[in-house]
């Protein structure tokens, strides 16, 4: 670990000290710096959000290098012109789920409906968030949610006329799973 806090959001997988004296550092016009993972050292943290941070002591803020992650080959890269402390951070995976169906006390057939369905994010932050309503398993609707930050949670509507008889009502965020979570598990309710 380290005493000094990690940036807003972002979780740390390692921290990198490099000591140089004066005279090495004044001589560095570009390095690169690789660190190289083990999946299991990022699996709450979405790859693709990993970065190798500086820190910068004047300032006193971690401040990203200009680079990027590799996550076929498991390894972040920065590029930098000087040595000092780094870190590698990264955001958490996302945890979407479905926190409510709201409907209206009763129904009649023929008659259209307001149905809401309410998604929560107990995770890191998520984009382009699939939601689909179903009646016994016939698609009434599908959904998109821009985004969701963590500890966010957001409403869709769908209107929906139901015919006769009773019908179950099942709401799924990210059906096709096309978002990496921490929990698959709590996708859907009924």
């Amino acid at each position: 670990g380290s005493p000094i806090n990690p940036p807003s959001g972002k979780i740390p997988t390692a921290y990198i000290a490099i000591d140089a004296d004066e005279s090495i550092n004044s001589s560095v016009s570009l390095a690169t710096i690789y660190y190289y993972y083990n999946e299991s050292d990022v699996s709450e943290i979405n790859e693709s959000s990993l970065r190798i941070y500086y820190y910068d002591e004047a300032r006193e803020i971690w401040v990203p290098l200009e680079g990027g992650v590799n996550i076929d080959d498991n390894y972040v890269w920065g590029n930098t012109t000087h040595f000092s402390l780094f870190a590698v951070f990264g955001e958490q995976k996302p945890d979407l789920a479905v926190e409510s169906i709201k409907t209206p006390s009763s129904m009649t057939a023929g008659n259209t409906y307001t149905i809401d369905v309410t998604i929560a994010n107990f995770g890191g932050r998520a984009f382009n968030i699939e939601v689909t309503l179903k009646a016994d398993g016939n698609v009434i609707g599908n959904k998109t949610i821009d985004s969701l930050n963590t500890s966010e949670a957001k409403t869709v509507s769908f209107a929906w006329t139901p015919s006769a008889g009773s019908f179950t009502l099942t709401a799924a965020v990210d059906p096709d799973d096309n978002i990496d979570e921490l929990n698959e598990g709590n996708n859907t309710k009924s």
